[in-house]
C-alpha cells in the first residue's frame, strides 16, 4: 500500500480556511487545481460538491500521508460502506493546467442539504465576496 495519496480540497481545508490545520504534514502539489462539478453553499459554513461536466470547481491538490486520511474522513462525516455519509470519498480526475491527476475528493451525499449554487466554483472567493457585502 502507498505511504501517501492525492486529495483534492475545495472548501474549509484550503489554505486560509478554518480547517486547514488538518492539512499539517501534507504537501501541497498545486494551489490552483479544479474538478468538473457544481459547488453549493450548505448554509452551515462549508460547501457541498457534486460532479458534473462543463463547470469548474476550484481548489488545491495535496499529497496526504495515508495515516492522515481518517482525520479527513472524520471531518467530512465519511465512513466506508455506511449509507448515511454526509460525503462520499471517491477517486476522480483533477485538472492542473493541462495535466490530469487521479485524487480522492469528498462528494456530497446529501442533495437535500444543498443551498445556493456558487457560480464562481470557488469557495474562498465566494466567502470573500459575502464578507465584503456584509
Amino acid at each position: 500500500m502507498a505511504d501517501s495519496i492525492h486529495v483534492f480540497v475545495y472548501g474549509t481545508l484550503r489554505r486560509g480556511e478554518k480547517n486547514h490545520y488538518l492539512m499539517s504534514g501534507c504537501t501541497c502539489i498545486a494551489e490552483e487545481a479544479y474538478i468538473d462539478g457544481k459547488l453549493y453553499d450548505s448554509r452551515f459554513g462549508y460547501p457541498f460538491l457534486t460532479t458534473s461536466s462543463g463547470i469548474r470547481v476550484y481548489g488545491e491538490l495535496y499529497n496526504v500521508p495515508i495515516e492522515k486520511l481518517p482525520f479527513l474522513d472524520e471531518l467530512e462525516d465519511y465512513t466506508p460502506n455506511r449509507e448515511d455519509n454526509l460525503y462520499e470519498r471517491v477517486v476522480h480526475p483533477i485538472y492542473i493546467g493541462q495535466a490530469t491527476v487521479q485524487a480522492y475528493v469528498y462528494i456530497s451525499n446529501r442533495p437535500d442539504l444543498h443551498g445556493t449554487l456558487i457560480e464562481s466554483g470557488d469557495w474562498k472567493q465566494y466567502n470573500a465576496n459575502k464578507e465584503k457585502s456584509s
